[in-house]
């Protein structure tokens, strides 16, 4: 695109460097996605295991409960908090699929 662009105005160097940063544009996203391929998580099945988890009341503890109870392990929050922690595991109960059998429970 940029090559095409560049000869309607001038057909020396101007052209030959637009071919140069295509060519390495596409070089350097091909890099990348062989350096750093896209994330996939496979869902894993955690019956029968139990998983404590503190801070679960916002952040990272609040998203790896749900994903733990997700995967249909039972998470205990372990919170200072006992009511916020109560409220926390009623809302992210409540977000889980109907295919998980995961349990949240504060502690």
């Amino acid at each position: 695109v940029l090559a095409s662009v560049a000869f309607l105005f001038d057909t020396g160097r101007t052209a030959l460097v637009c071919v140069i940063l295509e060519a390495l544009v596409v070089v350097l996203l091909r890099a990348r996605d062989v350096i750093s391929p896209p994330l996939t998580v496979t869902r894993v099945d955690l019956s029968g295991k139990v998983a404590i988890v503190t801070g679960g009341y916002s952040g990272v503890g609040k998203e790896t409960a749900r994903v733990l109870a997700e995967w249909n392990a039972t998470v205990i929050l372990a919170c200072r908090d006992i009511e916020r922690a109560a409220k926390m595991a009623d809302h992210l109960h409540s977000k889980l699929s109907e295919q998980s059998s995961g349990k949240i429970i504060a502690w």
